[in-house]
């Protein structure tokens, strides 16, 4: 025959700080006919103990489980839920013994801490019952009433004593990608972390709105020398307290005026804050620390993201606090804080028409092999540019299209243009190469901006490429057109479209913004910490390694975003490229003598221009060398 439980026990209720008696009194509620599975012969004794993650003392009445055991086969459960009562603040002990562990009790009685601001009424116990050996689990519904003795007046509550406390030193700053105080490239105004206060910074290094973010410690503010403290955020001070209270981090961000919202909480700290009095005469020292080798929030698991998101353009500022532990927001602050401030932007991705042409015959296995590599460098460039470009993930669009035969441009140059160029050019060869460039240039741009396209990739054979420049692996061509060589990959691509951000951004643009010129060089001066890989969250740190615009250092150095580039693409990116243009085509030869040109057809189209509107008139077109030598001018 099976023994259901009769509880009919009574547990007194005790009020911490007063003289003033409660009596909770549980009965059953009639049970629903247990499952035919249950088992018989459950002889139930019971134990109480304290939830996981539950902390005590001050564990709510819903951070409390009840887990009856027998010599048989069951398992008893007692979800135990308070409603109708805010403020309530339940400890079930022993006699009186701090629950801190798994403590018998037995089966009839226990005493019940309880805050003065209980309300009396009848609340839900629900006993869920299931057998250890399996089966259906067998509900029974109680209910507990509480009465309140009121003969007794409440105490007066004795306030506590706050002592004072002096925060001498903290720091954190916000990364997505790369750091606000670089390691190789110099601080200088909108890239660089200024101190506000002993506990206060701004990161002038602008934020993205959307992009994956993480809190980390600092090297170096502006004018202070560099030391290596990225792995903590810190906060010190002094305090007079005597007694120590039990704290934690909250870390939360304002967005442009809005509420603060919480990013992440930590665990409770294992060192303690001497706040309360009576205060003392002399100061007593604290550190707080929380780390951060991967970045907080700290990562839990692949399937589960923890990075946060700024969520409005416009100023914010973070804030880690060191809150007590022992109280409830708002009532748990300490006024011990590090604050960022900063701006956040939104930056737009550019659209990449991917062509796969071929200017020679090739065979239908051969068109099909150049379309799968099309459609991989495709995939390949959005993933890597979500990875280091400063962009909200996803936002590169990668259009791909079929294979185009384009061989008629080939004859077109020797049949059209030929004659004139070996009239006027004594290599005609390098000429002819230059001028087929200039006509898939010219070709692919009109119709990537006629199909609403920022950038063209033209991917090629070896053989076709070596037509156009046999020398070259892959290169930028203009503003609009880059040449890629198959079996590349999405590093390819971004590393020639950061070229073209804005054309042509290289060593000159390297030496004069960041003072060091790093292109196809093998230097690692990429620092940063990498939050997310291929689309997923998949943190690592980056301390010199190689740089997307450099050569590999070694084979085994992965590859990074070097914190200049990025700052330049920062500020490029935040333009969208809309504006209403007139595109002009044409085509130019020159040698150190002559030069020669001639202009295509116009089109008017949206995009962004690549040229500044200048003061020669309509109709006139004037070009200069990198030396300044400025051309005749086209009319």
């Amino acid at each position: 025959m099976n023994r259901l439980p009769t509880f009919n026990f009574r547990v007194w209720m005790v009020a911490a700080a007063a003289p003033i008696f409660f009596l909770l009194l549980l009965r059953i509620e009639q049970p629903t006919t247990p499952p035919s599975d249950w088992p018989a012969n459950c002889e139930i004794g019971a134990e109480i103990r304290k939830k996981e993650g539950a902390t005590c003392p001050g564990c709510q009445l819903q951070n409390v489980v009840i887990t009856t055991t027998s010599s048989g086969p069951c398992l008893w459960q007692v979800k135990i839920q308070v409603e109708s009562q805010p403020g309530i603040d339940m400890i079930f002990t022993p006699d009186g013994f701090e629950l801190n562990e798994t403590t018998p009790i037995g089966v009839s009685q226990g005493h019940i801490s309880v805050d003065n601001d209980v309300l009396a009424g009848t609340y839900p116990l629900d006993v869920d019952v299931a057998p250890t050996t399996g089966g259906q689990t067998f509900h029974i519904p109680l209910r507990y009433t509480l009465h309140v003795d009121a003969s007794v007046p409440p105490p007066t509550p004795i306030p506590e004593e706050i002592c004072s406390l002096t925060i001498q030193d903290g720091w954190m700053q916000p990364s997505q990608g790369v750091w606000q105080d670089d390691n190789v490239f110099p601080d200088r105004p909108t890239r660089q972390l200024v101190r506000l206060g002993p506990t206060a910074f701004r990161a002038e290094l602008p934020m993205v709105l959307g992009r994956p973010t993480l809190l980390f410690g600092i090297l170096r503010p502006v004018g202070e020398a560099a030391l290596d403290r990225r792995n903590t955020i810190e906060i010190r001070g002094i305090s007079r307290g005597a007694v120590n209270v039990p704290v934690r981090f909250r870390f939360s961000v304002e967005e442009n005026g809005e509420p603060p919202r919480e990013i992440y909480t930590s665990e409770v700290l294992s060192n303690t804050l001497p706040l309360l009095g009576p205060c003392r005469v002399d100061s007593r020292p604290f550190t707080f620390r929380v780390d951060t080798t991967d970045g907080v929030p700290p990562p839990k698991s692949p399937d589960e993201p923890t990075a946060f998101t700024f969520n409005r353009i416009g100023p914010y500022r973070l804030i880690a606090e060191v809150v007590r532990a022992d109280r409830a927001p708002p009532n748990d602050r300490t006024g011990i804080r590090v604050t960022v401030e900063g701006t956040v932007i939104e930056t737009h991705a550019p659209v990449l028409q991917f062509h796969p042409i071929l200017l020679s015959p090739a065979s239908a296995e051969e068109q099909k092999a150049l379309k799968e590599e099309s459609d991989f460098q495709a995939r390949g460039s959005q993933l890597v540019a979500d990875d280091y470009f400063p962009l909200k993930p996803g936002t590169l669009v990668a259009v791909r299209h079929p294979v185009r035969d384009m061989s008629h441009i080939v004859q077109g140059v020797e049949e059209g243009t030929i004659a004139w160029i070996k009239r006027l050019f004594k290599d005609a060869i390098v000429a002819r190469r230059d001028l087929l460039e200039a006509a898939i240039n010219a070709e692919r741009t009109l119709a990537s901006l006629l199909g609403a396209g920022d950038r063209v990739v033209i991917l090629m054979r070896n053989q076709d490429m070596d037509l156009v420049r046999p020398t070259a692996e892959d290169w930028a061509s203009s503003p609009k057109v880059i040449f890629v060589r198959g079996g590349g990959g999405g590093s390819t691509v971004v590393h020639e479209l950061a070229h073209t951000l804005p054309y042509l951004w290289s060593r000159t643009q390297m030496l004069e913004q960041c003072g060091r010129d790093w292109h196809n060089k093998p230097e690692a001066v990429a620092y940063g910490h990498q939050i997310q890989v291929f689309d997923q969250e998949k943190r690592r740190r980056h301390h010199a390694s190689s740089t997307v615009m450099g050569d590999l250092v070694d084979k085994d150095s992965p590859r990074w975003i070097a914190r200049c580039t990025y700052w330049n693409l920062l500020h490029i990116l935040q333009a969208k490229p809309d504006p209403e243009l007139l595109l002009v085509r044409g085509a130019l030869v020159f040698s150190d003598t002559l030069s020669a040109g001639v202009l295509l057809p116009a089109y008017q189209t949206l995009g962004a221009p690549d040229l500044e509107t200048g003061d020669g008139g309509i109709g006139r077109l004037s070009c200069a060398t990198a030396a300044a030598n400025v051309w005749p001018a086209i009319r």
